[in-house]
């Protein structure tokens, strides 16, 4: 028998870097490989661990310092990059739905999903430095309330062995008390809303 072809493309997600601003660009990458189902259907970043406290003295040590998951003999800690990916595995949308929005000046990057339970969510990410707000038309959607993890900081800034959660996820739960529900979403963000039945 005749073997098919396979297309088979290699998308590497590199930076030099393993800071927050590392891990806003790393979720507007998601986003925009999300957007595109029908193309891409893997990403994987390189140097998914490193030991901390070799590389970070010496960049030039190693091409690339861009771990997200680092390490000592006695301790491992994450970056932000790492809870990007952490936070859209675990509400995982494999239907993208389509998404309007406004914004004046392009701060807010939106992309929604539903995930195989049926639950809906909704992937923002700010880069703008102020706090913004969104509206969210929930007319024809039944939830009762909103499941939302954000994750943000000062892109400059990253975790450390005596730091190790300055820049990590926060949850909490917004009951939905009427159609249009309005929401912050804080400034040098990934927020992801989930409209929860």
């Amino acid at each position: 028998p005749r073997l098919g072809v396979v297309k088979v493309g290699l998308m590497e997600l590199n930076a030099g870097r393993y800071n927050h601003h590392r891990g806003l660009t790393h979720a507007l990458e998601m986003q925009a490989l999300h957007s595109e189902p029908e193309i891409f259907e893997l990403a994987a970043m390189p140097n998914v661990s490193q030991p901390w406290d070799i590389y970070q003295t010496d960049w030039k040590a190693v091409l690339w310092t861009q771990g997200n998951i680092y390490y000592t003999q006695k301790r491992v800690f994450y970056q932000s990059a790492y809870y990007v990916d952490k936070i859209i595995a675990e509400n995982w949308a494999n239907e993208i739905i389509e998404t309007e929005l406004s914004c004046p000046d392009d701060a807010l990057h939106v992309i929604s999903g539903r995930c195989p339970d049926g639950d809906i969510v909704v992937r923002v990410v700010n880069t703008s430095s102020e706090v913004r707000i969104i509206t969210l038309d929930l007319n024809e959607t039944v939830c009762d309330r909103l499941a939302i993890t954000s994750l943000s900081g000062d892109p400059q800034q990253y975790n450390t062995l005596t730091e190790p959660e300055k820049i990590a996820p926060v949850n909490f739960v917004q009951p939905v008390t009427k159609p249009r529900q309005r929401l912050n979403i804080a400034a040098y963000s990934f927020a992801l809303i989930r409209l929860c039945r």
